[in-house]
């Protein structure tokens, strides 16, 4: 039974553009189209998410650049190597784990460096707009 139910899940499993090539009238203008999409966007996500890691290891950790962007290059190419779908599960595990630890950190500074539960609620919640400018520069919002 368990056996059945996986083959048919397995016949179920598409890509977005086998899904339209399947159910339009123009199915292989869908098909290129898609596959263009995705041609073309990955390696431009996969580029800036890799830049985004190294330029935060390059702040974080006050390291060049480069070194910052071929470390990131290597995690991505072991997990990569390490196998498709259990890559994919390994890093995902690890990132929700250091985000989770990383919120507790962040939330437990805060309250340290404010004096307390408290005292940061009332600090933060007392900041309110007033203190939010436009960077003239950039046009990003800052703290005054």
């Amino acid at each position: 039974m368990v056996k059945g139910l996986v083959g048919l899940v397995r016949t179920f499993q598409l890509s977005l553009p086998q899904s339209f090539y399947q159910r339009s009238l123009i199915a292989s203008l869908y098909n290129i189209l898609g596959g263009a999409v995705i041609f073309l966007g990955m390696p431009l996500y996969a580029s800036v998410v890799l830049i985004g890691a190294a330029r935060f290891l390059e702040t974080s950790l006050n390291l060049n650049f480069k070194i910052a962007l071929i470390i990131m290059a290597l995690i991505v190419a072991v997990y990569v190597v390490m196998g498709s779908i259990r890559g994919v599960m390994y890093t995902d595990t690890l990132q929700g784990t250091i985000m989770f630890f990383g919120m507790i950190l962040l939330v437990l500074s805060v309250y340290y460096m404010l004096g307390g539960a408290i005292s940061a609620h009332e600090a933060l919640t007392s900041m309110g707009a007033s203190h939010v400018r436009i960077c003239e520069e950039c046009g990003c919002n800052r703290l005054d």
